[in-house]
């Protein structure tokens, strides 16, 4: 995440951050625990649409700032190799030890990522700025799951980080993305609002696109930032060949 100059909001934990998220904001809310977006469970939106994305056996998947995403687990679970990049050193050890899943750290060879990598390989995560990451560090993939990590990323990094995924995914890899909709006027993000004109501009000459559905996903927690209504929708890519 790149340094902005932005103005800044009081965060739902009364602290002061930028409204433009950098590294070190993220890293920050892992280190105080004020991570209220990790989910305690497996998403039920994967589970609902695996086959779709899954439809092989050993797939290698991609978890973008994947945290300490149960998801991961599950993906392996069902005999996939789970690529995740993560930024913060305590949320990928968190993810280990409360599975108590042995793991290793080592130094990538031609890059500044740290890989930490469970003892069957089945999970490896890479530790550092996703938009250095790219093919030459985990090779091409079949599958993406992006539950929180699109929406997440500032707005004015949206072009490069569909950048960094075309470029990591295999051509007729899935992509499977989770978006919110949302009126940016009552709440700033994250997790930021986007429009589907916008997602289609995006993806323009890089994914074919099919909406696997939408629906209004506001709980007590969105209410809470002013909001009346929070559309979740669920979007399937195709890598198109360039």
């Amino acid at each position: 995440f790149k340094q902005e100059n932005k103005m800044s909001k009081i965060n739902a934990y009364g602290d002061e951050e930028n409204i433009v998220m950098t590294l070190d904001d993220w890293n920050s809310r892992w280190k105080k625990k004020h991570t209220a977006f990790h989910l305690p469970k497996v998403n039920e939106n994967l589970v609902k649409h695996e086959n779709v994305l899954l439809d092989k056996q050993k797939m290698s998947v991609f978890v973008p700032l994947c945290g300490k995403t149960i998801d991961m687990k599950y993906i392996a679970d069902k005999g996939h190799k789970v690529v995740g990049l993560e930024c913060s050193e305590i949320a990928i050890h968190d993810f280990f030890n409360e599975h108590n899943i042995k793991f290793n750290k080592t130094k990538h060879p031609t890059s500044d990522f740290n890989i930490f990598q469970s003892e069957d390989s089945s999970v490896t995560i890479y530790q550092g700025n996703l938009f250095l990451f790219n093919s030459d560090v985990s090779g091409k993939l079949d599958a993406t799951w992006d539950r929180g990590a699109f929406v997440a990323i500032n707005p004015s990094q949206r072009g490069a980080y569909f950048g960094v995924m075309s470029e990591v995914m295999k051509v007729g890899a899935k992509y499977l993305l989770n978006t919110f909709r949302y009126d940016p006027t009552k709440y700033c993000g994250p997790p930021f609002s986007i429009e589907d004109q916008e997602i289609a501009q995006l993806s323009e000459n890089r994914f074919t696109i099919t909406a696997l559905g939408e629906f209004e996903a506001i709980n007590d927690r969105q209410r809470s930032w002013g909001l009346d209504s929070f559309t979740e929708k669920h979007i399937l890519y195709l890598l198109v060949e360039k």
